[in-house]
């Protein structure tokens, strides 16, 4: 994904951080803006969630065998932990296509996906050039994650369901 789009990216004002980005066929093209084998904590990701314009979050490859220990193969259908965070940092989140996504978030409403290279880079350019748009979707994603996806809640949820 990320060596397809690598041309678009070079060319904006970016940051990439943690491990395995060494991997890309086109990594010299975005190296100055890779922060390699750094593995940033709650306040740092925190920091640069609140002051990204958007967040690109793409979930782990299910069949990634070297890096992924996924022996039966289960394909993923939840939402990653970034998926809460980044709507809870207030940033517009543009995210690859997960089953159960929707159960948690509205597409196009307060939360952003992508189902191709092409269509990421689509939105992309579309949602920076239309901030209020941008704006508007990252604040209702903010409204739902504090509304909906907070640890109170979901400790709420599991109590109900175990104790009805």
């Amino acid at each position: 994904m990320f060596d397809r789009i690598a041309p678009y990216l070079a060319n904006k004002h970016i940051k990439i951080s943690g491990i395995w980005w060494e991997r890309l066929k086109q990594y010299q093209l975005l190296a100055p803006q890779i922060q390699l084998n750094t593995w940033l904590g709650p306040e740092d990701t925190a920091n640069a969630y609140n002051g990204a314009k958007l967040v690109i979050n793409m979930h782990r490859a299910y069949d990634d065998e070297a890096y992924n220990y996924n022996s039966r193969q289960l394909l993923g259908a939840s939402p990653n932990p970034r998926t809460f965070e980044i709507s809870g940092c207030g940033a517009l989140q543009i995210t690859d296509i997960r089953e159960d996504l929707a159960r948690f978030y509205t597409p196009d409403y307060d939360i952003v996906m992508y189902g191709s290279p092409e269509e990421l880079l689509h939105k992309m350019d579309y949602y920076l050039r239309n901030e209020e748009e941008r704006k508007q979707i990252a604040l209702r994603g903010l409204y739902r994650t504090m509304r909906d996806h907070t640890y109170e809640n979901r400790l709420s949820q599991m109590l109900d369901i175990v104790f009805h």
